[in-house]
Order: structure tokens, then C-alpha cells, then sequence
């Protein structure tokens, strides 16, 4: 029941940012999860059913994304837009949220978020760079 209304809201999200009624699947690109979180301070790794929350990036075209977060007792859907970028020779996604946001992770406190690619098919976010966990992700199969 609790994915049914979360699809449902990704639905209605979507349908009310789009101009033409094209199905949300056509436009879906790829996605990534969330396999592992490491501590900052203590470098402990949970993966799984363990981790204190299961989170996503559904990338769609024209640049729009959704980051889902679930705990046992919460959720949330965040929306915006995304851009690739390159730095110091290595590949980065840049997620610019609608607003601001508590499960929004980075070292400055804004719209921002930056996943950097290790390969094509793993990722991890920058914030632990800051003291934050280090969250590392998986692109999932089509």
C-alpha cells in the first residue's frame, strides 16, 4: 500500500510539472539507489534492510529528477532539475531541489546536491567530505 501511494504521488508530481500527457516511463533514464551508508565519525557501514533509510534518484529527460527517501515511519519525495558536470577529470550529477529540504545532504546548506561517479554504474555523494556519512549508490538495472 505504502508504494502505491508513493507511485501515485510520483505520478501526480509529474503530471502537474508536464505539458503533454507522454507517460513518465518514456521519459524515465535510469536510476539509483542507495546500497550503502558509512559513518563519519566511527566509518561504520550498513547496507540493506539495516541502513536507517532506503533512498532513490529516478532521472528523467529534460533534466527533471526525484529523490525518494523511506524510513520505518516516514518518507519523502523531493523534486528538481539536474545537470552533469565534470571537475578535476572526474564525472559529477548536480541536483538543484525545488526548495530546501532536511534530507537535502551537502556542505553548504543549499538547493544543491552532488553525486560523484566512480564508474558508470556507482556513485557516492560529496557531503562526507564535510563530516557528513558517506552515501554510496548503484545504478539499477532497466
Amino acid at each position: 500500500m505504502k508504494k502505491t501511494l508513493l507511485l501515485a504521488a510520483i505520478a501526480t508530481v509529474f503530471n502537474a510539472c508536464t505539458t503533454d500527457n507522454v507517460d513518465l516511463n518514456e521519459k524515465h533514464i535510469e536510476t539509483w539507489e542507495l546500497v550503502r551508508i558509512t559513518g563519519s565519525q566511527n566509518q561504520t557501514s550498513t547496507t540493506g534492510n539495516d541502513m536507517a533509510f532506503q533512498e532513490f534518484y529516478t532521472i528523467y529527460e529534460d533534466s527533471l529528477f526525484t529523490k525518494t527517501r523511506t524510513t520505518n515511519t516516514e518518507s519523502w519525495i523531493l523534486t528538481g532539475t539536474y545537470n552533469y558536470m565534470t571537475y578535476k577529470n572526474e564525472k559529477h550529477i548536480v541536483f538543484t531541489y525545488s526548495e530546501l529540504n532536511p534530507i537535502i545532504k551537502n556542505c553548504s546548506n543549499n538547493l544543491k546536491e552532488v553525486l560523484k561517479f566512480s564508474s558508470k554504474t556507482e556513485s557516492s555523494n560529496t557531503s562526507h567530505m564535510c563530516n557528513g556519512p558517506k552515501l554510496d549508490y548503484k545504478k539499477k538495472e532497466n
